[in-house]
């Protein structure tokens, strides 16, 4: 039993669209707020004439602005443009995860009670011929899945605008540096998509023995005055406890290679960060 996926735009899709300009908005303000801190540390060089940041539209912009303040004033001033800035990212990023949180839970309650909706009027004899493990895992799991894969492809766009910001802001900074993190960047996601290709493969598994595993507990429960009349309780903890252990060991090995992925790409931005920085001062 297939359910497309559009099925869950069909009836709040004016919301995506929401979504998506907040998710913009939020990453438009972070990278203003990141972008002040180059003039305000220019404001705390002694000297700060022959640094590449000062033929920036971003230092030069900023330096129009509170041109007629005095150099303490403008480092306050410099300093309080970042923290609104990332107040306001916070509020809005905020606000578009209460937005998207109600957004997902609708979907996920419609694509649940369309399921269940489905099970109830389709031919009997298709349901007997079903593994009732698989059933239940289309109905608790899978449904899941496809609020994940909705969350997915939303944040696939809000990144892809927040890639186009920052390149832009960086663009502002220097044309050679946006380049370089480019470069850094494709290398970095690269070695990222090479560690964690083993994810895709446990999801699967993971997926198989957790229908199994359901399978065995609705039979156990289903079945449970046969096996005491016939005797088969050792067996039956046996059969459960393998299909409990094989799940228990497919996602500790899931978490595993999925959780490298963020200290990895974490510690090669920072290496990057640093050579930035190190570039532009």
């Amino acid at each position: 039993m297939r359910f497309k996926f559009l099925l869950l735009l069909n009836t709040s899709f004016r919301l995506i669209p929401i979504i998506i300009i907040l998710g913009l908005a939020s990453s438009l303000f972070e990278g203003i707020g990141i972008s002040l801190f180059i003039p305000l540390l220019q404001d705390f060089q002694e000297s700060g004439s022959e640094n590449i940041a000062t033929t920036t539209f971003i230092s030069t912009f900023v330096e129009n602005i509170f041109r007629g303040l005095s150099k303490e004033k403008q480092i306050i001033a410099i300093a309080a443009s970042i923290f609104f800035s990332i107040l306001i990212k916070n509020i809005i990023s905020y606000s578009n995860n209460v937005v998207f949180s109600w957004y997902k839970s609708r979907i996920g309650h419609q694509l649940r009670s369309k399921i269940f909706g489905q099970f109830l009027n389709v031919s009997y004899s298709f349901i007997e011929k079903q593994e009732s493990g698989k059933l239940m895992n289309i109905l608790a799991y899978e449904s899941w899945q496809n609020i994940r894969a909705l969350e997915v492809l939303v944040n696939i766009i809000i990144n892809s605008c927040t890639i186009i910001v920052f390149a832009a802001l960086m663009l502002l900074i220097s044309w050679q540096l946006t380049l370089l993190v480019g470069l850094m960047t494709l290398v970095i996601s690269i070695v990222i998509q090479l560690v964690s290709r083993e994810v895709k493969y446990l999801g699967q598994k993971a997926v198989e023995a957790n229908k199994n595993l359901t399978t065995k507990m609705w039979e156990g429960f289903a079945g449970m005055k046969v096996i005491r009349i016939f005797g088969r309780e050792d067996y039956e903890k046996k059969y459960f406890d393998r299909a409990s252990e094989k799940v228990a060991n497919v996602f500790f090995h899931l978490d595993i290679f999925s959780g490298i992925s963020n200290p990895l790409s974490e510690v090669l931005s920072a290496t990057l960060l640093l050579g930035i920085l190190t570039r532009i001062f």
